[in-house]
């Protein structure tokens, strides 16, 4: 598992630094590093439902949308820590 999570990394390491380069982003706190432990059999998620059950909570964003991907990457892009173009 460390072999794969390490070629993984290469690869996609790479890709991000000339992607930052190329659009002269000099730090961002965002990362395509992966930990060998994601890829464990482990659960990554939450189901959010007890606390809305149980308090009222209500979620702003209760689904995952393409609409609202796109609005938190045009937020990193104006934070300039996400690239605008990509390089081929």
């Amino acid at each position: 598992m460390k072999e794969i999570t390490d070629d993984i990394n290469d690869i996609h390491m790479e890709t991000w630094s000339h992607l930052l380069k190329a659009n002269n982003i000099k730090n961002s706190p965002l990362t395509p590093y992966l930990d060998m432990e994601l890829l464990s059999n482990n659960a990554i998620s939450v189901d959010g439902t007890k606390i809305s059950s149980t308090t009222g909570f209500t979620y702003d964003h209760p689904k995952v949308t393409t609409a609202s991907l796109e609005d938190i990457i045009a937020d990193f892009e104006n934070l300039n820590i996400w690239p605008k173009k990509q390089v081929s």
